[in-house]
């Protein structure tokens, strides 16, 4: 019976193996906080991260999920990297919310080339629309279903 949830909380990052009992992983409340999730297709492990500002305050924590993820994912043959969140609301205007979703993705590009053969990583955006004021990442690791419930 799959029951247990994994929450990821703003400023953490963690590497969830698969376990049977393992219903969902979610990066939840993501106003304009950014969510991650690398998703391992050959083990179902996944890197998950919740990150309130990944490129200033906390960047280097940013930086040290992606690299545990290329370690624990070396061997992989097929990933798929979510990213969310980052919405418009008082605290981060449209305009600034576009240049911050633009510089995750070629960060996460730029760092999935380094680490993989090409192909082998996937980028799947899921913005939220510019009238949402916030948002979830969840994946159910089992079947690899993300969804922004």
């Amino acid at each position: 019976m799959r029951e247990r949830t994994v929450n990821v909380d703003s400023g953490q990052w963690t590497h969830v193996p698969f376990a049977t009992d393992l219903l969902e992983i979610t990066a939840g409340g993501l106003g304009p906080c950014l969510g991650v999730l690398v998703y391992n297709h050959d083990n179902k492990d996944t890197v998950a991260g919740h990150f309130s500002s990944p490129l200033v305050h906390q960047a280097e924590d940013f930086d040290a999920m992606l690299s545990a993820a290329a370690e624990a994912f070396a061997q992989s043959s097929r990933l798929s990297i979510f990213v969310g969140g980052c919405c418009e609301d008082n605290v981060i205007d449209g305009k600034k919310a576009l240049k911050v979703r633009a510089s995750v993705e070629k960060k996460i590009a730029t760092w999935a080339v380094a680490h993989w053969a090409k192909g082998i990583a996937i980028l799947v955006t899921k913005w939220p629309r510019h009238d949402e004021e916030g948002t979830n990442l969840s994946i159910l690791p089992d079947s690899g279903l993300v969804d922004t419930k």
